[in-house]
């Protein structure tokens, strides 16, 4: 399906106010924004669709509302450079209409989940309104003065709300003159409240747009000092035994509106009214000197109080604020050179601001602040920055003195890295500090030991370790960077003893630590020389060999897994030896469990990305593999099945070779030269892809086949419940265990042609979304078909599920049983949570950007950070591909299965209820045609009392019960069923449906069924006559004198409707 369809789609369901498949293509259209397609094609006819949504009085529905303030915002904020020349329908009346009928008409109430809907909806608002009213046109500047100003009375508390209509609604563009903004005349209704930071908030962020758009308007000293007045009053700070008036923060009850602008209330718009309104000839700078010289002792740990929050959010805004400016003036923006910020300027600011920022990164609460401001300081001179802290970094590390300082210093070290690393004071200090910074690797401070690891994985990430043998030196820098080359491998010695002697104790209390561990220590075996790099990997077997370790072994095996990954060939030739201390006699290997569960774990993970480097090993990972999936000993068996499952992703899925900072084309000058290449940053990158061949997959499926073959044929002759209960439990829980990592492990793509025939002519829902080659990723599809293989399974598991649910017994192997259904239903982690996540990694790395000169147009990001990003958007594709397949009749068997499971042994299950809610929103059909059957089950009475517990919690989950109080046809057959439910007479049961009903009336939320002239819309002509019917239903079981206690909170709930 392509953009024009979605389009058309979307245009259907608005007209039909049709939620559920509204929902579904504006979701849809997100994820092509987020998998960067292109649809400036559909951009106008997406606002006109979208802008009538938001300005319709009634509201067609607060969750399409909410919505498509989502949608446009994210439209027009990735179009923007492309948009000026449609012609957007956007005015200012219209909106305000539908702000004040569904903001400032709202009472926000927190007592209610179901309020957060709206508080989103005050959220979305107020960012579309930020992002649309530069498209307004230019003469409505005097229509919002005429419409506002004359109701600014300071006796009257609606000068607020007017105050803020004002604020948000005026149309400030590049044809608006700077005579219509009557700046006399507000200044002048500014100076009339004072001590009230949200009054003094909203005008700052007026006059900061002021400053933006008009670069030649000069502000005149007695109105900065009036500006810089009001913002220390603001601040609250005391002084001596001084009492100062105490600023009030909310003075009238749209703080929630306010809130939503300006979560840090006044700090930020000040921060950016000061930086846009610098100019070379003004004195702004010297009165924002003069306050940093007064305040700048409030920002000492030991000053701390009320104030010290707003003081480090305006610090960090202010010196963001700066940078960009900075950027934006020097990326072509036509504006006079004399209102530029100059190098001068930069150089006075970062002197101004340095000292606070010293402060600042020891503050209690607010440490991370503090860094950051001096990060973006480093932006603007690096090495003017990084020369005023090298000497106390050093000192933290070497002196005991200063060793309660080591964590903030190194944390703040790491983050000035990406920026300082090509300066001369880095250079300089750079092998004093890679060598101090090694025992700081300490078991007993965790976040030392975080912040240490951090600052290595940036390192790598700039620096090849590459020896240096040569006698010749060059400059200063190129003498220093070749210093540390000389003792590249004593450090890399020293390095490893310290992570082993870490990994000796157990690291399973720190959350984040593994995966800063695994981006580390790739980076670390990525950039090594071959010579260092067999010095290393020979160092870790040894270690390996001869200790087999209890604690922290996830992490020895993701290091020995990074290891191989930098250089399979060469990685797998050593670790080899594994193989032959793993004798295999009379199909069982000999020696201790616990050795060769060891062994087996750590080839398994050796061969995740090794590719076709593993078929040289074919016939030694053959024989090993079936041996030890069958063998009796569990232990062994588990890790045969995850050895399996890592050995099935490398040989079938893509993914980059390698994650070097150079090209490695240009290894050989690489080898020769390395010093020159630190901090190398490249545009265009080649990436060495691993694609699945045909060798690998003749392979991969012969490997499938040979051992799961006999467990097919097996489990097909299981014809009855007596059958099944021949087979011993514990033959079968491995046998389910087997089949589950086959299926997690093999393929990455549902094919097109797995859609059942019912299901493909349904026009609501689409086949299949986006492609990879609609994205430019042009690597071939993948060559292991598991269509055989899903169809076969699902077969047997939906025959094997009768059984279970037929005789109601909980056997040993039915979680490993359970676990196959879920994998089945989200499609190799196709899920929405997944998508999200990738994209949020993809944010972060966006946070790694480096900026040479500070100009937006030599940005720059590490070739490792750039391949990083291709993949984290090629597995963006996979899971879009796969959460756009059908609901075929195989996913319907093993849902309802699942469920069927769920309920029946809803005391074992009842913690995994968070995997069948993540099929539902994998497969968005599911939804709609397997819950009302369940809502039905509510009021039989031979539903047991646990079937209707695991019915209920279900029901309960987040997602499903949001999903069903925003359609009005499910809600009613629920509170159907619920009416009905007084057949069942144990107060248990009864207690589970109080709590739905709890949980029920607070995710209720308006949906119109009326027009304000209370005339009945056609388009809610069915909801209404569905609420009634829901209606005359409590009153008529209130009436058969059987009056019961959830009666009455139905009528409650109804009401909420």
């Amino acid at each position: 399906m392509d953009t024009v369809q979605y389009v058309e789609n979307l245009q259907i369901s608005i007209e039909k106010n049709d939620r559920v498949s509204f929902n579904y293509y504006v979701t849809s259209i997100w994820r092509l924004l987020d998998l960067k397609v292109d649809i400036i094609d559909q951009v106008l006819t997406l606002c006109e669709l979208l802008w009538g949504v938001i300005v319709k009085v009634p509201v067609y529905d607060s969750n399409m509302l909410e919505r498509s303030l989502k949608l446009l915002s994210g439209i027009l904020k990735k179009y923007k450079y492309r948009i000026g020349d449609l012609n957007l329908p956007f005015t200012w009346k219209p909106l305000y209409a539908s702000f004040r009928k569904n903001v400032l008409g709202k009472s926000i109430s927190p007592s209610y989940t179901g309020s957060q809907l709206q508080m989103s909806i005050t959220y979305q608002f107020i960012i579309f309104i930020n992002r649309v009213r530069k498209y307004f046109p230019s003469n409505e500047v005097s229509e919002v003065y005429e419409k506002f100003l004359p109701k600014m009375c300071i006796h009257d508390n609606k000068i607020f709300e007017a105050q803020l209509n004002i604020c948000l609604f005026m149309p400030i563009n590049s044809q608006t003159e700077v005579t219509d903004l009557r700046l006399n005349e507000v200044i002048s209704i500014f100076t009339w409240i004072n001590h009230c930071k949200k009054w003094d908030g909203w005008w700052f962020y007026l006059f900061y747009r002021y400053s933006k758009e008009f670069n030649s308007l000069q502000w005149s000293d007695d109105v900065v000092k009036l500006f810089f007045s009001r913002f220390l009053q603001d601040i609250g700070l005391s002084r001596g035994n001084t009492k100062l008036i105490k600023p009030k923060d909310n003075p009238y009850k749209l703080s929630g509106v306010h809130l939503s602008l300006m979560g840090t209330g006044v700090a930020e718009p000040f921060a950016k009214f000061v930086v846009y309104s610098m100019k070379q000839n003004n004195s702004v700078m010297d009165h924002l000197e003069i306050m940093m010289n007064q305040i700048t002792t409030f920002y000492h740990p030991s000053n701390s109080g009320k104030w010290t929050h707003t003081l480090s959010q305006f610090l960090n805004r202010l010196i963001y604020r700066y940078v960009k400016r900075y950027r934006e003036e020097y990326d072509g923006s036509m504006i006079d050179s004399k209102d530029k910020l100059t190098t001068d300027m930069n150089n006075r600011f970062i002197d101004i601001l340095l000292p606070a920022c010293e402060f600042n990164i020891f503050a209690k609460n607010n440490s991370r602040m503090g860094i950051e401001g001096t990060k973006y300081l480093a932006c603007l001179n690096p090495e003017r920055v990084y020369s005023y802290f090298t000497d106390k970094i050093m000192n933290s590390l070497t002196s005991v003195k200063d060793s309660k300082l080591t964590t903030i210093y190194i944390q703040l070290n790491s983050t000035l890295v990406r920026h300082c690393i090509g300066t001369p004071s880095f250079a300089s200090y750079f092998k004093n500090i890679m060598f101090a910074s090694l025992p700081a690797i300490d078991i007993n401070d965790k976040s030392k030991t975080m912040a240490v690891i951090k600052f290595f994985y940036l390192v790598f990430m700039h620096v090849p370790l590459y020896q240096d043998k040569s006698d010749t030196l060059g400059d200063i820098d190129e003498e220093n960077r070749k210093l540390f080359a000389i003792f590249a491998v004593e450090w890399t010695e020293l390095f490893l003893d310290q992570i082993f002697q870490f990994l000796e104790h157990d690291t399973k209390d720190e959350k984040k630590f593994p995966r800063l561990f695994k981006n580390m220590i790739r980076q670390f075996f990525m950039q090594m020389s071959p010579d260092i790099y067999r010095d290393a990997l020979k160092k870790i077997l040894e270690h390996i060999q001869c200790n087999v370790v209890t604690v922290s072994t996830k992490l020895y095996r993701q290091m020995l897994c990074e290891a191989i990954y930098a250089n399979p060939e060469q990685g797998l030739k050593e670790i080899s030896v594994l193989f032959d201390k793993l004798i295999i006699k009379n199909n069982k290997i000999k020696g201790s469990s616990k050795r060769i569960t060891w062994y087996i774990y750590i080839l398994g993970k050796c061969f995740r990305y090794a590719g076709n480097s593993t078929l040289s090993y074919s016939q030694k990972v053959m024989d090993l593999l079936l041996v030890g999936c069958k063998e009796d000993r569990k232990e062994v068996a588990l890790a045969s099945h995850h050895f399996l499952k890592n050995l099935l992703k490398g040989l079938t899925r893509s993914y980059p070779m390698e994650y070097k900072s150079f090209d490695i084309e240009n290894i050989d000058d690489i080898t020769e030269n390395h010093y020159n290449r630190w901090e190398q940053n490249l545009d265009d990158i080649n990436i060495l892809w691993h694609r699945p061949s045909q060798e690998e997959s003749t392979f991969a499926n012969n490997l499938i086949h040979e051992l799961t073959d006999d467990i097919f044929a097996k489990l097909d002759g299981v014809d009855s419940w007596e059958d099944l209960r021949k087979i011993p439990n514990s033959e079968l829980s491995l046998n389910f265990n087997l089949l589950t990592m086959v299926l997690t492990g093999a393929g990455t793509l549902l094919k097109k042609e797995y859609i059942s025939e019912e299901n493909s002519k349904n026009e609501n829902f689409p086949k299949l979304s986006l492609y990879r080659q609609d994205l430019g990723f042009h690597i071939e599809e993948d060559v292991v078909d598991m269509t055989p293989y899903r169809s076969r399974l699902a077969a047997m598991a939906h025959k094997l599920a009768s059984f279970y649910i037929k005789n109601g017994f909980h056997s040993a192997e039915l979680d490993s049983f359970f676990k196959i259904c879920t994998v089945f239903l989200t499609n190799y982690g196709a899920t929405p949570n997944n998508f999200i996540k990738q994209k949020s990694r993809l944010r972060e790395l966006k946070s790694h950007v480096r900026h040479y000169g500070t100009t937006k147009k030599i940005k720059k990001y590490t070739r490792s950070h750039l391949v990083s990003k291709r993949y984290l958007e090629h597995l963006m594709v996979m899971n879009h591909h796969n959460f756009g397949i059908y609901f075929s009749e195989d996913h319907k068997n093993i849902l309802n299965d699942t469920i069927h499971l769920y309920c029946t042994f809803y005391k074992t299950f009842r913690e995994k209820k968070k995997k069948i809610s993540q099929a539902f929103l994998q497969i968005p059909f599911s939804f709609y045609t397997t819950i009302p059957q369940w809502i039905e089950l509510l009021h039989l009475q031979d539903t047991s009392e646990d079937y209707i517990s695991g019915i209920i919690d279900l029901l309960s989950e987040r997602s499903l019960i949001t999903k069903i109080t925003r359609n009005w046809k499910l809600l009613s057959l629920l509170i159907n069923s619920l009416s009905q439910a007084d057949i069942h007479v144990k107060e248990t049961t009864q207690s589970s449906f109080h709590g739905l009903f709890l949980k029920l009336s607070g995710f209720i939320y308006t949906v119109p069924i009326e027009s304000d002239q209370g005339d009945i819309n056609n388009e809610f002509e069915s909801d209404s006559m569905l609420y009634q019917s829901m209606v005359d239903l409590g009153l008529q079981k209130s009436d058969d004198g059987r009056i019961h206690w959830k009666y009455q909170l139905l009528g409650v709930s109804l009401l909420l409707l």
